[in-house]
């Protein structure tokens, strides 16, 4: 049997789950059942309540990811795509 991971979604499914969820909380259904539905865990759930309660719906919404900070500066990433681009453009023979 496959397990499912979360991670494999993409953004925007992730933010259809979480509010679909909450929905789901606040119409009456169990927390254990919801988060077992969702495949989701149960702290996984009450930390988006808890999200949700401070913050309303906009803190279940998909956020950008900027990734990791770059170790080149401007110039040293400009030379970079130059001497890339010049190798790239070589003819062998």
């Amino acid at each position: 049997m496959t397990t499912f991971d979360a991670r494999t979604l993409s953004h925007s499914t992730l933010e259809y789950i979480r509010i679909q969820a909450i929905k789901a909380v606040q119409v009456g259904n169990r927390i254990r059942t919801v988060a077992k539905i969702f495949g989701i865990h149960r702290s996984t759930l009450h930390k988006w309540l808890k999200m949700f309660r401070k913050h309303g719906m906009e803190s279940l919404k998909e956020n950008h990811v900027p990734g990791k900070k770059s170790f080149l500066n401007k110039g040293q990433q400009s030379s970079l795509r130059f001497y890339v681009s010049a190798f790239t453009n070589l003819r062998v023979g």
